[in-house]
C-alpha cells in the first residue's frame, strides 16, 4: 500500500462511513418507540425510588418496601413512557397511537413474567427452597 492509499483509507472511515444512516428512521419503528418509552419508565422509576430511599422514605427494615414502591411507581410512570411511545411513533409516521400503548403494556411485563415463570420452573425442578410454590 502506498502513502496516498493509506491516506484515503484513513478519509473512507468513521463518521463519512455513517454520515448517510444518522436521520434514517428504524426498520422496526413499533419496536424502537416501545424501547424508548418503556426505557424511560424504566428510568424515571428507578431514580423516583432510589431519591425516596435516600431520603429515608422506604427503610430496608420494611421487607418488601422497595420492591413494593418500584412496582407502584413503574405503573404511575406508564403514563409517561407511554405518551413518549406515541410521540415517537407518530414522528416516525406511525398510523396509531394506541399500538405503542399497548405493545409497552403487554411486552416488558409479559417477558418479564415469562422470565419469571421459567426461572421458578427451574427452581421447583431443582427443589430449590427459593421457588415460589403455588397453592394448588
Amino acid at each position: 500500500m502506498t502513502e496516498e492509499q493509506k491516506i484515503e483509507e484513513r478519509e473512507e472511515s468513521g463518521w463519512k462511513l455513517v454520515h448517510a444512516n444518522v436521520f434514517a428512521p428504524p426498520q422496526q419503528p413499533l419496536a424502537f418507540c416501545v424501547a424508548v418509552g418503556t426505557g424511560q419508565q424504566l428510568l424515571f422509576s428507578v431514580l423516583a425510588v432510589a431519591c425516596f430511599a435516600a431520603v429515608g422514605f422506604l427503610s430496608p427494615a420494611n421487607r418488601g418496601s422497595l420492591m413494593l414502591a418500584m412496582l407502584c411507581l413503574f405503573c404511575l410512570f406508564s403514563f409517561g413512557g407511554g405518551y413518549r411511545a406515541a410521540r415517537l411513533h407518530r414522528a416516525f409516521r406511525g398510523a396509531s397511537f394506541e399500538a405503542p400503548g399497548l405493545s409497552m403494556a403487554f411486552c416488558f411485563p409479559g417477558a418479564a413474567f415469562g422470565v419469571f415463570v421459567v426461572a421458578n420452573i427451574m427452581l421447583h425442578v431443582l427443589k430449590s427452597s427459593g421457588a415460589l410454590h403455588s397453592c394448588l
